[in-house]
């Protein structure tokens, strides 16, 4: 069993950490501390307390997790056992350098006729120089694959980090600026380059530093959710606090935190839609942890119809934002875990059976979870949106009264209707500009 801090060994540990109980990771993470000539480091579990189901462990990691955005935004160096799947496994590994080792090949312009790539290249174009051949795409194979960065708060991590060393299969070196590894250690080829995060998620790390200027604020979010979402968490309730550290670093100036969502481009983000069509992967989760009206309150990978910023301004919003509120587990921590919320709109609503939206062939149904499929005798339809940019959509809401007194609804879906026609909700009874409360 590996050693973990806790309410019960708390005075202990901080006179002495027993370097024998260690696992071979964290006892290797020592030695590269020293060997680079730091005094401290920092690993969650033996600096938060693990035992959260005692009232001074919870606290605790209420109180530590809210802080963890910042000590990874100012560390010096984050060191990374990247192809390890727990930390009962060695931070270094045998490796062949051999096959660490790329290929510097010089081509030049003239060429026998009688060799293949001479007969595939124009003569007129100058592929004459030296060129770096590898087997693989080492970034891919051996960062982004691999299972400890399909983890959701080592994603946050990664964007925090000013600067990050992965101890896999070679070392890699990975900051805001650069990237490069001991097989191309004057950097990764631009193509590669891109991979290690997406143009807009850059953005994100270079502000968090202070080395970028944001130009599409709400569709980089939009663009960071979507990848977050694809990420792992061994608690479901750690969804909102697992990228806390990112919304408190790039907080966007004027703007209010909403469960997950900025309320200066909220119309845009509440259009989202589960990614995957099995319902078998979408599992509600057992406990609340965010509104229905926020991608957090999901279970696997989502997508914003309109993650940018040309497409967020091409669409029109039918729907009026009157209100929204959220109760906060912990009042001066917004962008940790909430209790309840609320939002108020104005819009057009709709009454219909499943059976009626299956038999329209242009109409996608995209339901939250496969228990919302069970339980549904007709959805209530809150009309959203229209036209995104390049699709053409009518966006909707799917709803189901929740039995509580007034017009509450919780979301349970989302429907896209092609518009190909003029009337796409031709046969349906509409009751205009309504006024509802979505929990």
């Amino acid at each position: 069993m590996r050693l973990k801090l806790e309410s019960t060994n708390i005075d202990e540990l901080r006179k002495e950490i027993p370097i024998e109980e260690l696992s071979q990771t964290f006892r290797d993470a020592f030695a590269t501390t020293r060997q680079l000539g730091f005094r401290y480091i920092w690993i969650d579990s033996l600096c938060i307390m693990q035992d959260h189901q005692r009232e001074d462990g919870w606290q605790d990691w209420l109180t530590e997790s809210a802080r963890m955005g910042e000590n990874y935004k100012h560390a010096a160096l984050t060191i990374a056992a990247t192809p390890t799947v727990d930390n009962a496994d060695e931070f270094f590994s045998n490796r062949d350098m051999p096959q660490r080792t790329s290929l510097a090949v010089n081509i030049e312009r003239e060429a026998p006729e009688d060799m293949t790539w001479s007969r595939c290249i124009p003569t007129q174009v100058d592929v004459s120089g030296y060129y770096y051949c590898f087997s693989e795409d080492p970034w891919l194979s051996q960062v982004d694959r691999a299972p400890l960065n399909r983890r959701g708060w080592v994603y946050q991590e990664r964007l925090l980090s000013p600067r990050t060393v992965h101890f896999a299969t070679e070392v890699i070196w990975e900051c805001w600026q650069d990237t490069a590894s001991e097989m191309l250690p004057m950097g990764f080829p631009h193509s590669l380059e891109n991979r290690v995060f997406t143009k807009n998620t850059k953005c994100w790390r270079g502000k968090t530093h202070g080395h970028s200027k944001f130009l599409d604020e709400y569709g980089t979010w939009m663009a960071f959710v979507e990848n977050f979402s694809h990420c792992h968490l061994t608690m479901e309730r750690d969804k909102l606090p697992a990228i806390a550290g990112v919304a408190a670093v790039v907080e966007l100036p004027n703007d209010q935190y909403l469960a997950g969502l900025w309320r200066g481009g909220l119309a845009s983000q509440l259009i989202w839609r589960r990614s995957e069509k099995r319902l078998t992967n979408y599992e509600p989760p057992v406990d609340y942890r965010a509104p229905s009206w926020s991608w957090a309150s999901v279970n696997g990978p989502i997508e914003f119809a309109a993650c940018s910023f040309f497409i967020a301004k091409k669409s029109r919003y039918t729907a009026v934002i009157i209100d929204c509120k959220v109760d906060l587990l912990v009042a001066n921590d917004p962008f940790g875990q909430v209790t309840a919320a609320q939002l108020c709109i104005k819009a057009d609503l709709a009454h219909i059976s499943p059976q009626r939206i299956a038999a329209n062939p242009g109409w996608m149904l995209t339901l939250d979870s496969n228990k919302a499929s069970m339980r549904v005798v007709s959805y209530y339809l809150c009309v959203f949106a229209a036209h995104v940019a390049w699709c053409d959509d009518l966006f909707l809401l799917v709803l189901e009264p929740t039995g509580a007194k007034g017009e509450i609804f919780r979301r349970v879906g989302l429907l896209s209707i092609h518009l190909e026609s003029n009337t796409p909700m031709e046969g349906f009874k509409v009751f205009p500009d309504c006024t509802i409360t979505i929990v």
